[in-house]
């Protein structure tokens, strides 16, 4: 660099024709670098500087005009590449539709295959959008409303639920639609609603057969009981006594295990009532204890009921 200012300084000036290739300098360049360009252009033949000076316009106009404008539309393209690629990957068909034509402008895939299926029937399905679009009530983002399409494979007709807005596109007014299927949905919300009912039949099915049999069960109950207590009036001694009593006790607690079946009934049909009455502790224990003494005597194990002293003798 020193030798090449040195022989720079021995350069006679610039003819007038410098003036204009350092008008055609950018603005930025520094004062050195423009002094040296200067010299360098000086020192070529008269007939190649008026070429030079253009080429080197020009590669300034390339690196700082040119080549970010190129990278720039390259990252347009490409990002545009990727919104398209987005766009056909969706599962939800989107369109323009001109709303004074009701013809697309832009249209999905998957929208094409709705509107293949709906000429088929007979309709048009961009007339259709705009017209459930008018009808629609609107909301803080648009418009949203449902509406059948025929399958274009002869199978049952697709429901799709439409959210539409009015955008403007290369300066005019179209409509923005975006269609989701909900027709796995639908299908399998009626499938579950068929499912409880079907398991709602069965439960009342359940239900009124435990109160039949329960009501079966009580009849030829009540006359056992009956004539223990006709046999409890009877002449017994006593062993035969306590032996009758026992029998009454157990008949007595089956009484209540079917009635409390039919309670369990009436709790499934949502027809239960809530008694307020008393019961004494003590006589239920004894009860419960007299019905398992057989099982305790015949397996030799002592069998004692014992309640705390704190125990009061009525509770409600």
């Amino acid at each position: 660099r020193a030798s090449l200012r040195s022989d720079m300084r021995a350069f006679p000036p610039p003819p007038p024709a410098n003036t204009r290739a350092s008008a055609q300098r950018p603005a930025d360049a520094s004062p050195r670098s423009a002094k040296i360009l200067d010299a360098l252009i000086a020192r070529l033949p008269p007939k190649y500087r008026e070429r030079t000076r253009e080429y080197l316009v020009l590669m300034r106009l390339d690196r700082r005009v040119l080549a970010p404008l190129i990278a720039r539309a390259v990252h347009v393209y490409q990002s545009e590449a990727v919104n398209r690629a987005l766009i056909e990957m969706s599962p939800v068909g989107l369109c323009l539709i001109d709303m004074e034509r009701n013809r697309p402008v832009l249209e999905h895939e998957l929208l094409r295959n709705y509107a293949a299926g709906a000429e088929g029937a007979g309709e048009s399905l961009y007339q259709n959008l705009v017209s459930g679009f008018d009808l629609a009530h609107p909301t803080a983002t648009g418009r949203e409303y449902q509406m059948a399409v025929p399958d274009p494979d002869g199978g049952p007709a697709r429901a799709l639920l439409v959210g539409a807005a009015r955008v403007i596109y290369q300066d005019r007014p179209v409509l923005l639609c975006a269609l989701r299927d909900l027709t796995a949905r639908i299908q399998l919300e009626e499938r579950q609603e068929r499912a409880r009912i079907e398991a709602e039949t069965a439960s009342q099915a359940k239900t009124m057969f435990v109160a039949t049999i329960s009501h079966e069960l009580r009849t030829p109950l009540h006359g056992i009981l009956g004539h223990l207590e006709l046999l409890a009036r009877s002449d017994l001694d006593e062993a035969q006594q306590e032996r009758l009593s026992r029998v009454t006790q157990s008949a007595d607690t089956l009484l209540a295990t079917i009635s409390d079946v039919l309670e369990l009934s009436s709790i499934e049909s949502g027809e239960l009532g809530i008694d307020d009455a008393t019961f004494e502790p003590a006589q239920m224990l004894e009860r419960v204890a007299m019905l398992y003494a057989p099982l305790a005597l015949e397996r030799s194990v002592d069998l004692d009921v014992s309640l705390a002293e704190c125990t009061g003798a009525l509770y409600r």
